[in-house]
């Protein structure tokens, strides 16, 4: 039941969802001068109306369907993607069930079904799909699922010396200057990949789009992540010397995919011993910032980020590196500033 609200007048009023029409969401409204007797009212006429507000005829699987293609054009090609693929692979069992006789029971026991053979961030990621999927076409549905415990995965910071052993013992061209654009300016591998000549001007270098797979595996040019991800950066002069040095015979700055970069990066990191990820050289970045002093909103500008979630992640993970130094550091400042009793 949808919940009461308390008007200005004194009044209260129930607004109740009754379906989606013409792409429209519509609602029945029902007021009265107390709270019991509007919640009396909306459920009276939920009694003899069975059916309104409720996609009778709608599968989960359908609703799913329908939720994502009217999306489509929306959200990003690599989200659709996403999306498109948990509705493929999990929940199966309970896509035939029209959303009008679904159960929270049942919702949980394919949840608990999905999470003994994949991880939890993949089951709660499908759940999600599910749950924004019913709160567009069944929000009379109350989800209660008890979800897989999130795993804390231990985030890898490079430091400058990691840096440079990577950055020096690469010898493909396209993955030298990948690796020197997200060490440098934290470009994301998707931003790199869409980077061309024309993107960069003297010393500042545009960032606008971005290079991603659709549901259909093509690769396609977006925009940004999200808003903040439109940016333009000054280049520090060893990147601009860098980029001076390479041929300009193409448009873009690199011929290699975004997959392709993970690929070869692996293996160079491999061989030389060294555990990180390509993504982790953003974090590099970060620390970076976060070392020399730079203010949160100018780091997140930097890097394209929305919110400054990734940067307190790094942040942790620094001090936490920093602790044992720091603890030295507080102890030797006692050490030496009180005298023992034998030395008054």
């Amino acid at each position: 039941m949808a919940k009461a609200v308390k008007l200005p007048s004194g009044n209260w009023r129930i607004n109740k969802y009754i379906g989606t029409f013409n792409g429209k969401r519509k609602f029945k409204s029902f007021v009265a001068s107390t709270k019991n007797e509007v919640e009396f009212l909306a459920a009276q006429w939920v009694m003899e109306n069975p059916g309104q507000g409720q996609a009778t005829n709608l599968t989960l699987g359908d609703a799913i369907d329908r939720y994502i293609e009217n999306r489509s054009s929306i959200l990003s090609p690599s989200t659709i993607r996403e999306y498109k693929n948990a509705r493929r692979l999990y929940f199966n069992n309970i896509m035939h069930i029209p959303l009008n006789r679904l159960k929270q029971e049942q919702i949980q026991i394919t949840v608990n079904y999905e999470a003994r053979n994949h991880s939890p961030k993949t089951v709660r990621n499908a759940h999600g799909l599910l749950s924004a999927t019913l709160s567009e076409y069944a929000p009379y549905f109350k989800l209660r699922t008890k979800l897989p415990t999130k795993i804390k995965h231990e985030i890898v910071v490079p430091d400058e010396n990691v840096f440079n052993t990577i950055f020096y013992a690469a010898t493909n061209v396209d993955l030298k200057t990948a690796i020197i654009l997200a060490g440098c300016l934290g470009l994301r591998r998707s931003e790199i990949c869409a980077l061309t000549w024309d993107d960069i001007k003297g010393t500042k270098v545009t960032i606008n789009k971005a290079i991603v797979l659709n549901d259909k595996m093509k690769l396609v040019k977006k925009a940004p992540k999200s808003f903040d991800g439109t940016r333009t950066l000054e280049m520090p002069h060893i990147l601009i010397t860098y980029l001076d040095s390479l041929s300009k015979d193409k448009n873009t700055l690199i011929s290699i995919k975004p997959n392709s970069i993970t690929y070869r990066f692996g293996s160079l990191v491999k061989s030389l011993g060294i555990r990180c990820r390509f993504h982790d050289l953003r974090h590099y970045n970060a620390s970076v910032m976060l070392a020399l002093g730079v203010p949160d909103k100018y780091a997140m500008k930097r890097l394209g980020h929305a919110t400054p979630n990734m940067l307190k992640t790094v942040y942790q993970h620094v001090m936490s590196t920093k602790q044992e130094e720091i603890t030295t550091t507080i102890n030797d400042f006692f050490n030496k500033k009180i005298k023992p009793d034998e030395e008054k």
